[in-house]
């Protein structure tokens, strides 16, 4: 939870819960103090000697005024527990030319019994922290092990493990904001979606990957397999444009209602909607499939679209309101695009420097 105080004098106090953690910031330290000493009196509280740690989270500000958010030591301390202090390092989260499925799980109960000797759940849970407070890049890999928890095989414990070997190698690399990124437009919020068409080998649904960017720092970021099938991949990326619009949606009321950002629009090198000639400032969502955003502009139901499920279209909705705005780019520069599939090592490598730096001297 999020909560939002502003004094009669301008100042602003934010407290971000989470369960017992509290991490607070403020434009005055003396609003701050009265703010403890208020809630010192109902609760019993403690206070961190390290005040730029929150859940696992190193928060630096770096010479230039940007912000970098990175885990290094919570990743240190993971190959460790696990016995990859001293492992070799590799390049990316996923083995090229490996496909993990339903066929690689154990089929008899001697081979079931060595498996469950192996920390597999445990290494799924502490690699999803990760993954989804500062680490957006093991995403894809972590998502293709963690589908096989229940009864894994030697290879997805390999797949694994070839994740820790990832981070062996980069451990430090984190999120700034406040730093502009060549390629990627420096503002208060916009996105990027795609889709992978059939990706899954065992039921053929595709993955859907978004994540949206603030300032240069990635802020919300998912991949996902889709809940049906697509039969195109035109289809495939209009569901994962109508999963990443309900994301947009709850950003921008978060955006403009509690951080007081009133234009999130983006403008963009592509040619203007129809709302945007009648004034309107809709948020931008890159994505990369031109039949994906013809879909979404055209509210008339022919035989390409009439199966679609309903709720997918509610990214139309979207976009005829003028909420939203889907604008193309080129695929190789959608970063999205490490999040729905594993890439040749020169795609992802291109790709995650576009959100993650490795942390600097503050």
């Amino acid at each position: 939870c999020l909560y939002t105080y502003r004094a009669k004098d301008g100042n602003i106090l934010r407290v971000n819960c989470h369960v017992d953690d509290c991490c607070v910031t403020h434009s005055s330290p003396k609003l701050y103090a009265r703010f403890r000493k208020e809630l010192s009196r109902a609760y019993d509280i403690s206070e961190a000697d390290d005040d730029n740690k929150f859940l696992g989270m190193v928060i630096e500000r770096l010479g230039d005024g940007s912000l970098q958010v990175h885990q290094r030591q919570y990743v240190e301390d993971m190959l460790t527990r696990y016995r990859h202090a001293d492992c070799t390092p590799v390049n990316t989260p996923f083995q090229s030319g490996v496909k993990l499925s339903k066929d690689q799980c154990p089929k008899t109960e001697e081979e079931k019994a060595k498996m469950a000797k192996v920390p597999y759940r445990q290494l799924v849970g502490s690699l999803m922290h990760l993954a989804n407070c500062t680490r957006a890049d093991i995403s894809v890999a972590l998502g293709l092990c963690a589908k096989f928890c229940v009864n894994p095989g030697r290879p997805h414990w390999q797949a694994l493990q070839w994740i820790l070997r990832y981070l062996k190698g980069k451990p430090d690399l984190g999120l700034i904001y406040g730093r502009k990124v060549p390629g990627v437009p420096f503002s208060p919020l916009h996105g990027y979606v795609d889709g992978s068409w059939g990706s899954d080998p065992d039921d053929g649904r595709s993955t859907t990957g978004y994540i949206f960017l603030a300032w240069g720092g990635a802020v919300c970021w998912r991949s996902i397999k889709q809940a049906s099938t697509a039969l195109s991949s035109t289809e495939s990326e209009y569901m994962a444009a109508s999963e990443a619009a309900r994301e947009a949606v709850w950003l921008q009321r978060l955006y403009k209602e509690d951080l007081k950002h009133e234009d999130l629009h983006l403008i963009t090198a592509g040619a203007l909607s129809e709302r945007e000639f009648h004034g309107d400032r809709p948020m931008v969502l890159f994505e990369d499939n031109m039949g994906a955003i013809y879909l979404s502009r055209n509210p008339v139901a022919h035989k390409s679209s009439k199966h679609i499920e309903i709720r997918y279209h509610f990214v139309r909705e979207r976009v005829l309101d003028g909420t939203l705005k889907l604008a193309k780019i080129d695929t190789k520069h959608n970063i999205a695009d490490i999040l729905t599939k594993p890439t040749k090592r020169s795609t992802f490598v291109y790709l995650r420097d576009k959100i993650l730096w490795p942390p600097e001297d503050p």
